[in-house]
């Protein structure tokens, strides 16, 4: 009877264990799954397609304009430093 409980008992370990491991490896699933729309929320916003009519040109970003923007020399003044 000895032999019988021993074998039961590491039946029960091993159905928790196997247990454990798969409701660990979801639970990990489910966090990197959480991780990606926290990222997803606190990065830019999706932009949707922007509407215009045939032959509009697109809307071009501050930012590229002021990139292409030359920059205004100063007057030097001859003999002044």
């Amino acid at each position: 009877m000895d032999i019988a409980l021993y074998v039961a008992a590491a039946a029960v370990l091993l159905v928790l264990i196997v247990f454990a491991v798969k409701l660990r490896g979801k639970t990990q699933e489910a966090d990197a799954e959480q991780q990606r729309d926290v990222v997803r929320a606190a990065g830019p916003p999706q932009r949707a397609a922007e509407e215009r009519g045939a032959g509009m040109p697109r809307r071009r970003r501050m930012a590229a304009a002021m990139a292409n923007r030359r920059p205004q020399r100063e007057a030097v003044e001859p003999g002044k430093h």
